[in-house]
């Protein structure tokens, strides 16, 4: 998610051409929000598994509404257009999925409200981290052409070596170890998994 806001204007110009690069700002206000949306649907099936579904179903109709209710007054109030969309389906997606998801499933299974929030912040520090990777490889060097790809390689690898040496602890490398196939193992070396 991270690179495709990263490298936004450059997709656009590969895809439909320069003249639609300027809405590469859209893309960072819809796609950085699916972040919540993914982590969300990891603790979906909890209340799905009590069968507790009417809130949510309810609480989705609001949010809906409340979307639509956005996306025709935010483009004319600020006269921001495609921009008041993003930003109206964003605050819609991190209101359900950021707020409500987690708070509602951490009710469901009588757990602190924040038992879901915390695990969650860890997945918008990676998000940072990344963001921040991009923008320093981005500086240090210039995109040119399809210099973009090089880069998207490079913040690929230096995240995931923060990832495996700083955040993961050793019963996570252990476990992320035990979901890869048998024959990936054998050629990661230990002391990097």
């Amino acid at each position: 998610l991270c690179l495709i806001c990263l490298y936004s204007s450059q997709l656009y110009t590969l895809w439909v051409g320069e003249q639609f690069a300027h809405l590469s700002v859209i893309v960072w206000i819809a796609v950085l929000p699916v972040i919540f949306k993914m982590q969300a649907s990891c603790i979906v099936p909890i209340y799905q598994a009590h069968l507790l579904i009417k809130v949510p179903m309810i609480v989705s109709i609001i949010v809906g509404i409340l979307t639509i209710i956005l996306t025709v007054i935010l483009p004319g109030l600020f006269e921001n257009g495609l921009i008041g969309v993003a930003i109206a389906s964003s605050i819609a997606m991190l209101l359900y999925e950021g707020l409500f998801t987690p708070l509602y499933n951490a009710y469901v299974v009588k757990a602190n409200l924040w038992t879901f929030i915390k695990p969650m912040s860890y997945g918008i520090l990676g998000v940072v981290i990344i963001l921040l990777i991009g923008i320093i490889v981005d500086t240090l060097l210039p995109v040119i052409k399809w210099g973009w790809v090089l880069n998207s390689i490079i913040i690929s690898i230096v995240y995931l070596a923060v990832l495996l040496f700083i955040l993961l602890n050793k019963n996570e490398k252990i476990l992320l170890r035990s979901c890869l196939p048998q024959f990936v193992t054998k050629i990661i070396p230990s002391w990097i998994l």
